[in-house]
């Protein structure tokens, strides 16, 4: 169904659902790995703006997951690695090492 009508209070997840979901867009894993990306950055901006200045573990999760997702993706459209899945692999790593780094503190 095309056009979502909110009933009530939406949460952030619900805005940025019907933001990614006209009519005729078609759902990829790199479509859903950028927009867990997006979301990461949304919350640690909203704990930034309310005066935290830590990175917070979900903003680490949501990164490694939709990177994750950006490197199947690549892996699956080209049948193989390619420098552009490598690169997302090596941003993967990076928000994992940023993951275990948050999770230990």
């Amino acid at each position: 169904m095309c056009g979502r009508w909110f009933c009530g209070r939406a949460n952030v997840c619900d805005i940025f659902l019907v933001i990614l979901t006209p009519c005729s867009m078609e759902f990829t894993l790199s479509l859903v790995g950028m927009a867990l990306i997006i979301l990461s950055w949304i919350v640690q901006i909203g704990f930034s703006l309310k005066g935290s200045k830590e990175m917070r573990p979900c903003f680490a999760g949501f990164q490694f997951l939709g990177i994750a997702l950006l490197v199947v993706d690549a892996f699956l459209a080209s049948g193989g690695m390619t420098n552009l899945a490598w690169m997302n692999v090596l941003s993967a790593i990076g928000a994992l090492v940023m993951l275990g780094l948050v999770l230990r503190k």
